[in-house]
């Protein structure tokens, strides 16, 4: 089955700097957390980053009319059920669920990083469903396209959480 490899090379990046993004802002925020540095500058930078993270977390997994959104890889709808199947089983969530998930992560994208709209300020989502979604985008991708060499994400995550923890401890 033919698959559009070129959009991959825009949807991977992304998905790599959500994971990157998130990364920073939970060290950050550790950091914050235990005092290890403490001020203004230092919470809008880790708020920066969960913000930006969230809208490029949108790119691939939010609006099917965005052109990089995950759907717009496979040209088989049964690729489409099996990699949302993934999700949803990895995840731990039912259809109705991951769809309440999807909103919520779209309307703290929509409502508080693209748009300000005080009178409907989100909650700020749990992201650690979003980093599985992410994860299992990449699986997925690794067994469309076999001959294909990508990172690890998780191994990404890490090493981005390492950097940003050994960058704070440096102040």
């Amino acid at each position: 089955m033919p698959y559009d490899l070129d959009i991959v090379k825009y949807q991977f990046p992304i998905v790599e700097e959500f994971i990157r993004l998130l990364a920073y802002h939970r060290a950050v925020k550790e950091a914050l957390d235990g005092h290890q540095v403490s001020s203004y500058f230092w919470g809008r930078i880790s708020d920066s980053f969960l913000k930006v993270a969230a809208s490029e977390w949108c790119k691939v997994f939010g609006a099917e009319s965005n052109n990089t959104h995950w759907k717009k890889l496979p040209v088989d709808e049964s690729e489409k059920d099996s990699f949302r199947n993934k999700v949803l089983t990895i995840t731990n969530l039912k259809q109705e669920d991951w769809q309440k998930y999807w909103e919520e992560m779209r309307n703290f994208r929509d409502k508080l990083v693209a748009h300000l709209e005080p009178e409907k300020m989100p909650r700020t989502p749990d992201f650690k469903t979003a980093l599985v979604a992410a994860y299992t985008y990449c699986r997925w991708v690794r067994t469309l396209f076999p001959g294909q060499s990508s990172p690890c994400l998780k191994a990404l995550y890490n090493g981005s959480f390492r950097e940003a923890k050994n960058d704070i401890k440096w102040l």
